[in-house]
């Protein structure tokens, strides 16, 4: 049986870094924080005007599902960067926490990946610097 290989690039992916890009990053273990995304994604839809969901501005994601290393390492698609405050993609993650607000095995997976890019000899100190927005939210019980 002959085998067929495309040549063509593959389709276009969103990245954490493009500019205009909303990325929602999340981990649950009880269904609590993927019910707070979901209201998250609704009001960014009602704000944008968003009624079409394939036209949304918001790209939802498992933490365990990405590299974060290529990620926030290796940047935006081609021609997609920008510093301007207006274009900057915003980063938004959600993780539960356990008592004390240590993180679970889900949230352990973004810091570890974090971790491991602030200590690396060869990476800049401020990468990111006027190149993300971010705001990380820990659900707890209370």
């Amino acid at each position: 049986i002959p085998l067929s290989i495309s040549t063509a690039p593959p389709p276009y992916a969103p990245r954490v870094l493009d500019k205009c890009g909303i990325t929602i990053a999340y981990t649950t273990t009880t269904g609590t924080c993927k019910s707070l995304v979901d209201k998250m994604v609704r009001s960014v839809h009602d704000l944008e005007g968003v009624t079409d969901p394939s036209s949304s501005p918001v790209r939802v994601v498992k933490l365990e599902d990405v590299d974060w290393w290529d990620e926030l390492l290796n940047g935006p698609n081609e021609g997609q960067e920008s510093t301007d405050s207006k274009t900057c993609p915003i980063l938004v993650i959600v993780v539960p926490t356990w008592t004390g607000g240590t993180a679970t095995d889900g949230g352990n997976a973004v810091l570890q990946g974090l971790e491991e890019i602030t200590t690396d000899w060869r990476v800049e100190k401020n990468h990111l610097r006027h190149k993300i927005k971010y705001a990380v939210y820990g659900v707890g019980s209370r």
